[in-house]
């Protein structure tokens, strides 16, 4: 899928296999154990793909992507407006006490430019053009499961005293 800041987002989880192998380390034999992805049988360069994997990882990913998306937006704006100061690990942002302001400013900003719009229906669209013509009835349209679209207008966010209610 395309993430909100145009970079495509690729999930594929493979089955695998452990091998095991013995080390000497600082005069102790030790045994190591490493996950390889699985090879299709007679194949030296395809994988088994593990579908209940990506069944699982799939809600998690596309959210980790919007994360993603927030903070490399956020970060753009942040070097074009000369902060240069900033912390930021999943989806937290920190930086210098005197810059929390116009930092709070760019982040609240960032976020309505990304999630103004109908994401749930972007992505529905973005993954159902990626199937063919007979395929494109196996994805469901997320009104279809009773999502609506709500009423809160983003653009409060701008003035109140928490980002989220």
């Amino acid at each position: 899928w395309t993430t909100l800041t145009g970079c495509r987002a690729r999930l594929c989880k493979y089955q695998t296999e452990s091998i095991k192998f013995s080390v000497t380390f600082q005069g102790k034999k030790r045994t190591l154990s490493v996950a390889i992805n699985k090879l299709q049988e007679g194949s030296k360069t395809e994988f088994v793909l593990n579908t209940k994997g990506m069944k699982s990882a799939i809600a998690p990913d596309i959210v980790h992507s919007l994360d993603g998306s927030l903070i490399l937006a956020v970060s753009a704006r942040c070097a074009e407006e000369g902060l240069d100061d900033m912390w930021m690990v999943h989806d937290s942002f920190a930086t210098h006490c005197a810059d929390t302001v116009k930092f709070n400013r760019i982040i609240r900003e960032e976020f309505i430019k990304l999630f103004g719009g109908d994401v749930l229906n972007d992505l529905y669209e973005d993954f159902r053009n990626q199937l063919t013509d007979d395929q494109k009835d196996l994805i469901i349209h997320p009104q279809t499961f009773g999502i609506q679209r709500g009423t809160y207008d983003i653009n409060e966010i701008l003035d109140s005293e928490f980002c989220f209610k």
